[in-house]
């Protein structure tokens, strides 16, 4: 009865450890630098960024991707920057890169890119509001907030889904 047992458990080691084997991740992380510089203010949604592949890298499936090739980054959602010293933003989440033989394939990522706030502009506002010196014309909140800016070179860490 012991050996009957013992061969059940043994059966059902051996078996968790074939299910646990067949699960392999079916992404593979990938970095691309950006070959251009983009600003929230020169750049809309329906443009795309360019960037190329860091180092060469092949997928299960058998498909291959050589170092230099160009990978389309595709913005989500980009605000310019804003009144009363609000920045601006670009915010990437996907892309699309062609392997050596021309399949198009799609790359996950999550970058955004922040302009910086000006601060002293929201102080300034509340102080000149409060002492009604500028009430009627409020001329400080027409200062802006910088531009976000994606510079050329930055590197960049995404994932592509092995089909």
């Amino acid at each position: 009865m012991k050996k009957f047992f013992a061969s059940i458990l043994i059966l059902i080691f051996l078996c968790t450890q074939a299910c646990f084997a067949q699960t392999e991740d079916k992404t593979k992380e990938i970095i691309v630098r950006v070959t251009e510089k983009v600003t929230s203010e020169s750049i809309t949604t329906a443009d795309t960024i360019s960037a190329e592949l860091v180092t060469d890298f092949k997928l299960k499936n058998g498909a291959y991707f050589k170092k230099g090739t160009i990978v389309s980054l595709l913005p989500k959602e980009i605000k310019k920057r804003g009144f009363a010293g609000k920045g601006g933003y670009i915010e990437i989440r996907k892309g699309i890169i062609r392997d050596v033989t021309g399949k198009e394939y799609t790359v996950s990522l999550r970058q955004k890119v922040q302009g910086d706030d000006r601060d002293w502009i929201v102080a300034c506002m509340v102080v000149f509001t409060a002492t009604i010196i500028l009430i009627p014309f409020n001329l400080i909140a027409l200062i802006k907030g910088k531009s976000a800016i994606l510079e050329e070179g930055t590197t960049i860490e995404c994932t592509i889904e092995d089909l």
